[in-house]
C-alpha cells in the first residue's frame, strides 16, 4: 500500500564477496489508483557484510506500476429480436458496457455491419454516452422486411481500450402474417 513501510524478505545467494542480493516485489490490486496515475514505490535497502568490516552501502530501488489500459466490457455477446412482416416494433433492448480495466475508458463509438447479401438498415444502435459506463441501446425495424431471419453485428470501439473492438452478434427472426382459419363452409376468412 503506498507510503507503507515493511520488512522486505531477502535471500543472499553467496555467503562471500562478490554476492548478489535478491529482492522480489509482489504487486495486487491497488487500492485508491484513479485515472492515468502512476503509483509509483521506493525503497532504500542497506547492504552490510556480516563479517563485521564496518563498510556498507544503502542502494535506493524504484517500483513503478502502471494501472492497465481501459478495457471494454459488454454485458451480453448476443441480442435477439422478433417480429411479424407487418407487425409493431420489437421492443427495445439494451446492452451494458463497462470499463474493465483501468483509467477511463472513453471515445465510445459504433458501428453496424449487415450479413452478406441480406437488406441493411433494419438495425439502428445508440450509446447513451461516449464514455463507460454507459448503456447501447438498440433497436430492430421490419419495415419492409419479409420473413426470414436477418444478422448483423455492432461493433463497439473505443480509441483508448485494449481490446478494442468487441462485437455484439444480432439476430431478428421475422415471422409470416398468420392467415385467417377456414370457415366451415369451405370459403376463408371471418365472413358468414
Amino acid at each position: 500500500m503506498p507510503g507503507e513501510l515493511r520488512e522486505v524478505p531477502r535471500t543472499l545467494l553467496h555467503e562471500r564477496v562478490p554476492a548478489l542480493f535478491g529482492l522480489v516485489g509482489h504487486v495486487g490490486q491497488p487500492r485508491g489508483l484513479a485515472g492515468e496515475d502512476l503509483l509509483a514505490y521506493q525503497a532504500v535497502v542497506t547492504v552490510q557484510s556480516a563479517a563485521g568490516l564496518g563498510s556498507s552501502a544503502r542502494v535506493t530501488v524504484d517500483f513503478d506500476v502502471e494501472p492497465a489500459p481501459p478495457s471494454i466490457v459488454l454485458d451480453v455477446q448476443d441480442v435477439s429480436f422478433s417480429g411479424v412482416v407487418g407487425g409493431q416494433v420489437p421492443a427495445v433492448q439494451q446492452v451494458g458496457i463497462t470499463n474493465g480495466g483501468g483509467g477511463v475508458l472513453g471515445d465510445l463509438s459504433t458501428s453496424i455491419a449487415y450479413g452478406s447479401g441480406e437488406p441493411n438498415g433494419w438495425l439502428r444502435a445508440d450509446l447513451a454516452a461516449t464514455e463507460a459506463p454507459t448503456q447501447l441501446t438498440l433497436q430492430a425495424s421490419v419495415g419492409l422486411l419479409q420473413a426470414g431471419t436477418y444478422h448483423a453485428s455492432v461493433e463497439i470501439r473505443s480509441s483508448v481500450a485494449s481490446d478494442s473492438p468487441q462485437t455484439l452478434t444480432i439476430t431478428f427472426e421475422v415471422a409470416a402474417v398468420a392467415s385467417s382459419p377456414p370457415r366451415s363452409d369451405g370459403g376463408v376468412g371471418d365472413e358468414p
